[in-house]
């Protein structure tokens, strides 16, 4: 498993001033967890940290098990390194919460319950229009959507019935006037590295005397 500090470092840096210095996963479980602290079937979360409620795993119990619909577009835009990094976030999701993977790219190719995800097929355009049409989102029954694209794509111009949480890719853009949207970072060198650049020399206590050569 990823201990606390194994993520402390992805996305930090490379950011513009005044971007947020926080992964996207962590944002990414905020959201999720206040938006399913909102669902009329929660139980009573913990009386004196309320706002912790989807944040620490094992607290917040549900009455029936909360529902996200995690969609994937598979057009092509999505890296290896950042698939992995998404399989990986949903595979936490999916401790606490009831996850079904849907793949997508014009029209929705496969639903299944979340297992690690090696590889998508890819077919070319994307149209968000399917999975959040009402009808498809009534027969898989989410409390959430969280929607995993580079934003090129027609949405629907109404939000649906279901919160969704936009997760879009580096150098995507903004697919809708509603949900929420949050901005993921390309990993370098695969899923929770935390790394921001090439391997270079260990950095280590600099012996005396011999200056240190920088690049």
């Amino acid at each position: 498993g990823m201990g606390i500090g194994d993520a402390a470092g992805t996305g930090e840096a490379g950011l513009k001033d005044g971007e947020a210095h926080v992964p996207w996963q962590v944002v990414l479980r905020r959201y999720v967890g206040r938006i399913m602290e909102r669902r009329p079937v929660f139980g009573r979360p913990p009386r004196r940290f309320p706002d912790m409620v989807g944040i620490i795993p094992g607290w917040g119990r549900f009455a029936s098990n909360p529902k996200v619909m995690a969609v994937i577009d598979t057009s092509g835009s999505m890296s290896e390194p950042m698939l992995a990094d998404i399989s990986a976030e949903l595979g936490l999701m999916s401790q606490r919460y009831e996850v079904t993977v849907v793949e997508c790219d014009v029209a929705v190719h496969a639903v299944y319950p979340y297992r690690p995800i090696s590889e998508v097929h890819g077919r070319g355009g994307t149209s968000f229009l399917e999975p959040l049409a009402a009808d498809f989102l009534r027969k898989q029954g989410p409390d959430l959507v969280v929607y995993f694209t580079d934003g090129y794509g027609p949405a629907p111009a109404n939000p649906p019935s279901v919160p969704v949480i936009w997760c879009i890719t580096e150098g995507g853009v903004t697919p809708a006037k509603w949900g929420q949207e949050i901005r993921m970072k390309e990993p370098n060198f695969g899923p929770h590295v935390p790394n921001s650049g090439p391997p270079g020399p260990k950095i280590g206590p600099v012996p005396c005397g011999i200056p240190r050569h920088t690049a």
